[in-house]
C-alpha cells in the first residue's frame, strides 16, 4: 500500500511532511499532526455511525482515539486514482503497549475503564448490537458438536485429530455449563447495554505523554462493556498461564474507575467460563484445508489443554 493510494492525501486540508509504513496502514506526518491512512472496505454506514462518537471522545480530555477525518468534499471515504478506497484517521505521538511489563497491562485496563466511562455518556442509534450471549454460546456449541461428529468419521487421524477427539470430553461440558449460567443470569439480572469498543486488545492501545491512545473502533457496537474487559484479560492471562495475581490486578485497576459489583463479576464469570480459545482453534481446523492444517496448531492444542487446569482455577475464584 506504500506506493498506492497516496494521491488521496491531496484531497485533505493539510500539508504532508512525510509518509511511512505502519502495521497495515500508512503513517502520515502533517502540519496538523500525525494521521493514519488505511484501506477501507465497506458500505460506510458503520463509519458514519461511529464517527460522531469518536469526535466526542476526543473532546473529553480523558482519552485520545483515532477519530475519522473528512476530506475536502466532506466525506469520510476517499477514492484514489486507481479506484482504491481509503479513510484517514487522527493519530497521536505514542508508544505501543508492551504486555511484558505489568504497568503497561494495568495502564491498558485503566484506559479501557476511562473509555467505558465516557462511552456511557455517548449516544447513538442502536443500529449495531452484539449477538445475545446465550445465542452466541449455543451457536458455538453446535459448531463444536459438528466438529466432534466429523472427527468421528475419520478412520486414520493425524496427531491433532487424535488429541482433539480426546479433548471434547473436557471442553464440551464447559460449553454446556456456560449456556446454563447465561440462562440463569439473564433470567434474574439486567445490565444495560452500552457502547463498546468491540475488539479491545493490546494492539489497540498506546501511551502518549499525558493521555492513553485507543484505536481501531471498526467493531464498535452496543453490548456489554465488560466483554471488552474480558477480551483483553483473556488474551493477557493466556500468555501468563492464568496468573491469578495478574488477573485480580486487572480487576482492581478497572474497579478504581468503574465499580465491579457482584452482578458484574458474575457476568465476567460467564464470559470466562466459555472455552473461547478452544472453540477458535477447533473452528479454525474445521474451516481449513484439513490436510494442510499447520503443525503449530497441535502445539496450540497441547498448550491449551495443559493450561486448562490453571484457567479453571482462575475462573473458580470469580464465582
Amino acid at each position: 500500500m506504500a506506493d498506492r493510494g497516496l494521491d488521496v492525501l491531496e484531497k485533505y486540508d493539510f500539508e504532508v511532511k512525510r509518509t511511512y509504513k505502519g502495521r497495515g496502514v500508512i503513517m502520515v506526518d502533517t502540519d496538523k499532526g500525525p494521521r493514519v491512512l488505511k484501506n477501507y472496505i465497506g458500505s460506510g454506514r458503520h463509519l458514519e455511525w461511529c464517527a460522531p462518537v469518536l469526535e466526542k471522545l476526543n473532546e473529553s480530555g480523558v482519552i485520545n482515539v483515532d477519530a475519522y477525518e473528512k476530506n475536502k468534499d466532506g466525506s469520510y471515504v476517499t477514492e484514489s486514482e486507481t479506484g482504491g478506497r481509503y479513510v484517514l484517521k487522527r493519530w497521536y505521538p505514542c508508544r505501543d503497549c508492551d504486555i511484558k511489563f505489568y504497568d503497561d497491562i494495568m495502564s491498558a485496563v485503566r484506559n479501557l475503564a476511562f473509555l467505558h466511562k465516557e462511552l456511557m455518556e455517548c449516544e447513538a442509534e442502536k443500529q449495531y448490537t452484539e449477538r445475545p450471549i446465550r445465542e452466541e454460546y449455543a451457536r458455538k456449541g453446535r459448531e463444536l458438536a459438528r466438529i466432534k461428529k466429523y472427527l468421528g468419521t475419520i478412520y486414520e487421524k493425524n496427531k491433532f485429530e487424535m488429541m482433539a477427539s480426546k479433548s471434547f470430553g473436557e471442553f464440551i461440558p464447559e460449553v454446556e455449563s456456560s449456556i446454563n449460567f447465561a440462562d440463569d443470569f439473564f433470567s434474574g439480572n439486567h445490565i444495560e447495554e452500552k457502547l463498546c469498543h468491540g475488539n479491545f486488545n493490546y494492539h489497540n492501545i498506546g501511551y502518549g505523554d499525558t493521555l492513553g491512545v485507543i484505536g481501531n473502533f471498526e467493531k464498535m457496537c452496543y453490548g456489554f462493556q465488560l466483554k471488552d474487559l474480558y477480551t483483553f484479560m483473556r488474551k493477557i492471562l493466556e500468555k501468563n498461564n492464568w496468573d491469578i495475581k495478574i488477573g485480580y490486578g486487572m480487576f482492581a485497576e478497572y474497579d478504581r474507575v468503574i465499580r465491579l459489583n457482584s452482578e458484574k463479576m458474575e457476568l465476567l464469570y460467564i464470559f470466562f467460563a466459555f472455552p473461547e480459545k478452544y472453540w477458535k482453534l477447533m473452528n479454525g481446523y474445521y474451516n481449513a484445508r484439513k490436510s494442510f492444517f499447520p503443525v503449530k496448531n497441535l502445539e496450540k492444542l497441547e498448550k491449551l489443554i495443559e493450561m486448562n487446569s490453571a484457567r479453571k482455577n482462575f475462573i473458580a475464584t470469580i464465582h
